[in-house]
């Protein structure tokens, strides 16, 4: 009897300690805050670099680059997964609006935009 108590509870804790691994940090609720480049910046430089402070909790970053602004693109310049909380990529001299969310395996963020022009 003592000996089917303890695989009992051997196999008890071993069920609650290897349930942390399932469980996905809920970030829906945090923001993503954007360093830069400013919110309306004209810029001279075709490589931006695009920065905001990591979201703890994410595995990636979602970016949107359209041309123009979101509610109206004139094109999607990109939209991808990143890994890292920066990017630099070269645009063509436009007008650009950037947003970024923060995603995991089973949430997401509220997308962060800002615009931007680069200008020659």
């Amino acid at each position: 009897m003592k000996m089917l108590t303890l695989k009992l509870c051997l196999i008890l804790i071993g069920l609650l300690t290897s349930c942390d691994e399932f469980l996905v940090e809920d970030i829906t609720n945090d923001k993503i805050v954007l360093l830069t480049p400013g919110d309306s910046l004209v810029i001279s430089t075709q490589t931006p670099t695009f920065w905001w402070k990591d979201v703890p909790g994410a595995d990636s970053y979602e970016m949107i680059i359209v041309s123009s602004i979101l509610e109206n693109p004139d094109a999607l310049i990109l939209d991808s997964l990143i890994k890292d909380n920066k990017l630099t990529t070269t645009l063509p001299y436009g007008r650009y609006q950037w947003c970024v969310r923060a995603i995991n395996s089973e949430f997401y963020t509220e997308y962060s935009c800002r615009v931007l022009e680069l200008k020659n």
